[in-house]
């Protein structure tokens, strides 16, 4: 048997139970509220780095440019290139016009890859001429400088072929 006895304080209720042996189980009591949300865990670690990707393809290497360091000869009259003027600007300096001529490999072995410049300097017209033999190849086929002040490069890229590249005029 089970003795309750329920004392009644002004202040404080109190309950004392006694159960037998052989005593029923109470009744389920409400779920109570849940309580307030935990704090959060600390960050993980971070992952491994993932392997790196294969290399690309190098690109296609640039035009070579014309080269800067060039000696300044100047030239007053028509001249027939020489082999000393490899490499060199020819600063063309007069009010009448001046021809250049690009003599053939027989006469003159230049070798392939040589430049030289041409300067239009003074006020008279600036023409490249072909050798017997050669051949200068240029946009519209123009040899001649087309202001003063302005300037060409020639180019040998085979044994009688030149290239004319510049400020040029028919």
């Amino acid at each position: 048997m089970s003795d309750i006895s329920i004392e009644i304080n002004p202040v404080n209720v109190n309950f004392e139970l006694e159960y037998s042996a052989l005593g029923q189980q109470g009744l389920k009591g409400d779920k109570g509220d849940d309580g307030a949300q935990g704090i959060q865990g600390i960050q993980g670690l971070q992952g491994i780095q993932g392997i790196q990707g294969i290399q690309g393809i190098q690109g296609v290497a640039g035009v070579a440019g014309v080269n800067s360091v060039f000696a300044t000869l100047e030239v007053t009259t028509s001249k027939i290139l020489a082999l000393t003027d490899a490499s060199t600007l020819q600063r063309c300096n007069s009010g009448s016009t001046i021809t250049v001529t690009i003599p053939p490999f027989v006469d003159v072995a230049f070798p392939t890859d040589t430049e030289i410049g041409i300067f239009r300097y003074g006020s008279g017209a600036v023409t490249l001429a072909q050798g017997a033999g050669v051949t200068i190849l240029s946009a519209s086929s123009n040899k001649s400088i087309s202001a003063q002040y302005a300037s060409a490069v020639i180019k040998k890229i085979d044994t009688n072929t030149w290239i004319l590249v510049g400020a040029l005029s028919a």
